[in-house]
């Protein structure tokens, strides 16, 4: 038994008894133990407090049942658990895929010798027990998880039940690709919202099996990585409206049989960006190229290199997607130029190729304020046909304020100031300061107030 009160919590003890310290404010005490309804008593406050209390713990019947393996004999090693299904505005996901119902438990036991158990449904809030509907759940080596429709299970009316395992179904197949691309180290993830993931690596030959699966609706999913390992994450939105249905399933699994499904690999096979960078009157030297992965709000380096002498670049992805590539110029004095440009890539070889007559830049007037620092950029507004560019540089002045920006694209751009506040740390909005037209390989000047 435990005991709790709004400021304090004893740890399990035996023989039912207890010390607390008081606390300084009025509080009420609870008491709780596995099987027993919760037991209250108070408020009080320290001055009427008695010397010794007394709470009665009421004993609850639980949900009791037996567990059968397959073949009918007692299930002595299964875990049996009651899963909370989520509310209908409820959306929850745990490593990236959605869940039906928790994937935890807080009533999780095991089994005895003859394959019984006992749970008790957890109580929810202020001695109020839970009226959500839960899914009872029984795992166990060499057969299927095995579910019981979603009902409500009180913890004050006993309830008797008797389960037989599934041994569950199979899905095999063979995953289809282009003979150039190798199978090998793709990963196929099967799961049905339950939040056990299974996982099965290819091999040479793109063939692969999984037995010992719960009937109904699956998922399938290809990997080019291992997922989260001993990590785990989850999240949940709270919708307006009931939350979206899930998607249709990919594949029906059916007890003691095979399901065949294959996968289609030439969808998710690696990207490849080759491209081709040429500055009129300008060396490339220093310049390099990266991808970023942007997947689901992601901005993760994918893969750079460095530009060879003649401009030319190739950037490898482990799968097809939206990047954005960026080409960054070496560091100068006056600040270091950056191209951006967000791209599609599908599976397989993509040409990319540009080409600027680019202008320079001289500018006065970037002075610091006081002991705060201000930041200068140059962002460039014009615009190359074929491409949706962005362009910019963080404006490094020297002590006197002038600066020189010695590679910029042609077309219109403008100087922008940051500000920030004193004694913020984030930055400020941002000032435009001049607004000017740069040509081809031309020279423009920026005189800043």
């Amino acid at each position: 038994m435990s005991v709790t009160t709004r400021a304090e919590r004893a740890a399990p003890f035996p023989g039912g008894r207890a010390e607390l310290r008081l606390p300084t404010a009025p509080f009420a005490l609870r008491a709780q133990a596995l099987g027993c309804a919760d037991a209250r008593t108070g408020p009080f406050t320290p001055l009427d407090v008695p010397a010794r209390l007394v709470l009665e713990l009421e004993p609850l019947p639980g949900v009791r049942g037996r567990v059968l393996r397959a073949d009918g004999s007692p299930a002595t090693d299964a875990r049996v658990g009651l899963h909370a299904l989520f509310g209908p505005r409820v959306e929850v996901e745990q490593n990236g895929f959605r869940l039906r119902h928790e994937a935890w438990t807080t009533t999780g036991t095991d089994t005895d010798a003859e394959g019984r158990f006992v749970l008790y449904p957890p109580p929810l809030g202020d001695g109020q027990y839970s009226a959500r509907e839960s899914v009872l759940r029984v795992t166990a080596p060499g057969h299927a998880p095995t579910e019981l429709a979603p009902a409500v299970y009180d913890p004050k009316i006993g309830l008797e039940l008797e389960l037989r395992l599934l041994r569950g179904g199979v899905i095999e197949g063979t995953a289809r690709h282009a003979p150039t691309l190798d199978p090998s180290g793709f990963l196929l993830l099967f799961h049905r919202g339950d939040g056990d993931l299974r996982t099965v690596r290819l091999g040479p030959e793109g063939t692969y099996r999984l037995e010992h699966l719960a009937p109904g609706g699956w998922w399938v999913e290809v990997l080019q990585a291992e997922m989260l390992g001993a990590r785990s994450s989850s999240s949940s939105t709270l919708h307006d409206e009931p939350a979206p249905p899930f998607e249709p399933h990919d594949l029906v699994v059916v007890e003691g049989q095979t399901t065949r499904h294959d996968v289609d690999l030439d969808a998710h096979a690696p990207s490849a960006l080759r491209g081709e960078l040429r500055l009129v009157g300008r060396t490339l030297d220093g310049w390099s190229a990266a991808l970023f992965d942007e997947h689901v709000g992601r901005h993760e380096l994918a893969s750079s290199v460095a530009l060879d002498g003649a401009g030319r670049f190739r950037l490898e992805t482990a799968s097809p997607g939206t990047y954005t590539l960026v080409l960054s110029a070496p560091e100068a004095t006056g600040g270091r130029l950056e191209l951006r440009e967000t791209l599609t890539l599908a599976p397989g070889e993509h040409d990319w190729s540009l080409e600027l007559a680019p202008g320079r830049v001289e500018g006065s007037g970037a002075i610091g304020r006081g002991s705060r620092e201000r930041f200068y950029r140059y962002e460039w507004r014009g615009s190359v046909a074929g491409h949706a560019l962005e362009a910019h540089v963080r404006i490094v002045p020297d002590k006197s304020g002038s600066f020189v920006l010695p590679s910029v694209p042609p077309g219109r751009g403008v100087i922008l100031r940051n500000d920030p506040q004193d004694g913020q740390t984030e930055f400020a909005p941002w000032e435009k300061l001049a607004e000017f037209e740069v040509a081809p390989g031309g020279h423009a000047t920026a005189l800043l107030p």
